[in-house]
């Protein structure tokens, strides 16, 4: 009863449910053992309009990683691929010796211009400076953040097979902290 009204209202505005893939339970909520609830609260809605003019559209629902809900990808084909990579943060950074003048310097720069091209610079100039600190340390903190997140991702495709494995949830909620704290 308690969808009724949101099925009446996707109804009237004439929408449906996009081609997905992937995880199918796109929320749990956390919890160990039995009391671990699944369920699919996250639907990615397209007009028929849309739906006609791009029949390519496609959601893919990824793992879950450290969140509640899964991340949810959403793909036109043909695709095409920026080359720009977003600057990615790690909390491992911060306990490194330079992390607080690499930020200084990137946000004392004196730069002309528009303040969103202020912004952007001084963006790519902590980008670049980020960059290099990646390299400090125990070695390539990406590397290590990737197979960690690989490791929590391989557990949680595991858990979709077998969602009330107990050990597999353990292991899950142990690899998402350890991952959380890099």
């Amino acid at each position: 009863m308690e969808m009724v009204p949101f099925q009446k209202c996707v109804f009237d505005c004439g929408l449906a449910d996009v081609k997905y893939n992937g995880s199918y339970f796109t929320w749990n909520n956390k919890q160990a053992r039995k009391d671990r609830v699944f369920a699919k609260l996250d639907p990615v809605l397209a007009s028929h309009g849309w739906l006609d003019k791009f029949p390519t559209t496609e959601v893919t629902f990824l793992p879950k990683g450290v969140f509640d809900h899964t991340p949810a990808i959403l793909s036109i084909y043909p695709n095409f691929h920026d080359t720009k990579k977003p600057l990615r943060y790690f909390n491992y950074w911060s306990s490194l010796k330079n992390f607080s003048g690499i930020v200084q310097n990137g946000w004392q720069e004196n730069l002309e211009g528009l303040p969103m091209y202020k912004l952007v610079s001084k963006l790519e100039l902590l980008k670049r400076g980020l960059k290099s600190l990646n390299q400090q340390g125990d070695g390539d903190i990406s590397i290590k953040d990737s197979e960690d997140f690989k490791t929590l991702l391989a557990i949680q495709v595991a858990l979709r097979e077998q969602p009330g494995n107990g050990e597999l949830i353990a292991q899950e909620i142990q690899a998402r902290n350890h991952y959380a704290d890099m």
